[in-house]
């Protein structure tokens, strides 16, 4: 079966798709507090978007209820996560060493232990070009979450859904 991309051995085989226009993908996950300490980590995250509309009508009585106009409001971000830990680091001023608990691999025990937002990094990088995506998702506070416990494996499948306050993004060369 020919391959995808074409190569130097066989520049016929696959679709010969340009170096220029291969997928971009995560290439880190942080989760840092504020003072940017590393806090835990994430494998799997999956934000969304989502905006109320709230549509003006009309009012006389020809055409009662027809709407005529449609305003948006600012959006929701919202973002769901699995593979999902918080961690205990040496430095003092981190979110963990502040919301107290365990110092295992996993601190919190219930939603109310957070009491400090955290902030979550995602840097994208293209796979030809170097350049770097990064999105901050500023601000984030649990809003669900669950811990499974299964004692014949050792994966990490917690999950949990983050309220994300605001979100900002840039590009480096």
């Amino acid at each position: 079966m020919p391959g995808l991309v074409a190569n130097a051995q066989n520049p016929n085989a696959g679709v010969a798709v340009g170096e220029d226009h291969r997928t971009a993908i995560s290439t880190s996950i942080d989760v840092v507090d504020h003072d940017g300490n590393q806090i835990g980590f994430i494998q799997n995250i999956n934000p969304s978007e989502n905006r109320p509309v709230t549509a003006v009508r009309h009012l006389n009585s020809q055409d009662a209820g027809r709407i005529i106009e449609q305003t948006p409001s600012p959006a929701n971000n919202t973002i769901s996560v699995t593979g999902f830990a918080l961690y205990t680091k040496d430095n003092d001023g981190s979110l963990i060493q502040r919301i107290g608990g365990s110092v295992t691999a996993k601190a919190m025990r219930t939603l109310e232990e957070q009491s400090i937002p955290f902030n979550l990094i995602v840097k994208t990088t293209h796979p030809a070009t170097g350049e770097v995506e990064i999105t901050t998702y500023h601000d984030c506070w649990l809003t669900s979450h669950t811990r499974p416990v299964a004692i014949n494996n050792m994966m990490i499948s917690e999950s949990a859904n983050i309220a994300v306050t605001w979100v900002d993004g840039t590009v480096a060369a």
